[in-house]
């Protein structure tokens, strides 16, 4: 488990600024999804068995480090909004991935970015 999630940080951390790219683009969501596609089987019973729990390990750290500046420069600045907004964005994403990996990952990685950053707000 340690070591796909560590291969899981690893991919999203290759990239840069994910936060920065993912607000321009889904292609930073791509290279997340297709890892979690080619664990399918560990991301499956992982996201089955522990929900939106899954993501909680670094969370904080991600929370302070990322999470909360780009809040911050978006000029959100209540700590409640920032984390009832975040839950609900965090809740989502886990579904849609649970969806996807039960539903035999029928997209391929770039159509299931390309959704989910659809539905993400506006600046």
């Amino acid at each position: 488990e340690k070591e796909i999630q560590k291969g899981l940080f690893r991919t999203v951390g290759s990239q840069g600024d994910f936060l920065t790219r993912l607000e321009s683009s889904s292609d930073a969501l791509e290279p997340l999804i297709s890892y979690i596609g080619q664990n399918r089987y560990f991301y499956r019973a992982y996201l089955r068995k522990n929900g939106d729990a899954a993501l909680e390990d670094g969370y904080q750290l991600f929370w302070e480090k990322k999470i909360q500046p780009l809040f911050l420069a978006h000029r959100v600045e209540s700590e409640a909004r920032m984390r009832y907004y975040f839950a609900y964005a965090k809740s989502g994403f886990v579904t849609i991935l649970r969806m996807w990996l039960e539903g035999g990952c029928r997209e391929s990685p770039r159509e299931l970015a390309g959704i989910i950053h659809k539905m993400l707000p506006a600046k």
